[in-house]
């Protein structure tokens, strides 16, 4: 049996997985200043950034609740980050206006970013663990409010959980981390790893051997 960690039902479904998030998502409250100040940015905004189903679906939500309307988010271009991403993107906007870097890592946003004119304005709502590739690029070239609207926290399972799956599947560096909290030593198991980062990431906690995949988002 195969064991997906990310977030995204969908995705676990394609790999014929079960489907068993190792995180658990935690938003910020609606109160703190960076909200605050995103809802301010989005007049100006021309462009979003969503870099997963989770961070699309809380920020779509979070912002309609905030304006009190989804004027403002039905106008702007949506930079997507995969496939997954554009998917709940338009399950909730079915007629938005969108972009989709295919390369799932934060870099492969860049090839969209770069032919944007710097008259783009951006707004940037991405997870507290959330690596500075984009926003350094931003800083480059564009007026933008970047924000975390959310962090992750691993979840407690007893080890014994685990033994009945003979395959792995993490999804993002946090997932490998969450997991080494409950293996601080990798059973023996055929592990996969969705995107480079998440490679690296595995490598620094274990020697076994793992299959890099590249597919949908968390």
């Amino acid at each position: 049996m195969t064991l997906y960690l990310g977030f995204n039902q969908k995705t676990a479904r394609s790999y014929r997985a079960h489907h068993l998030p190792i995180l658990t998502l935690c938003p910020y409250a609606k109160s703190v200043p960076q909200n605050k100040r995103a809802l301010h940015f989005l007049p100006q905004a021309t462009h979003i950034i969503l870099t997963s189903p989770s961070s699309a679906q809380l920020f779509l939500s979070r912002m309609t609740q905030l304006a009190h309307k989804d004027t403002l988010i039905k106008t702007k271009e949506y930079l997507c980050l995969g496939v997954a991403t554009k998917e709940r993107l338009l399950s909730l906007l079915p007629k938005a206006s969108y972009n989709v870097a295919t390369q799932e890592i934060a870099e492969g946003f860049l090839p969209l970013l770069e032919v944007l004119p710097p008259t783009s304005r951006i707004l940037y709502p991405h997870s507290a663990l959330a690596r500075p590739v984009i926003k350094n690029f931003l800083y480059k070239k564009f007026t933008f409010f970047s924000y975390s609207h959310y962090t992750v926290r691993p979840r407690k399972f007893k080890k014994t959980f685990f033994s009945s799956y003979k395959k792995i599947i993490f999804t993002s560096p946090s997932t490998v981390r969450a997991f080494a909290k409950i293996f601080p030593e990798f059973p023996e198991k055929i592990y996969w790893c969705q995107g480079p980062i998440t490679f690296q990431e595995f490598q620094k906690f274990s020697h076994l051997p793992a299959t890099l995949l590249v597919k949908a988002s968390s």
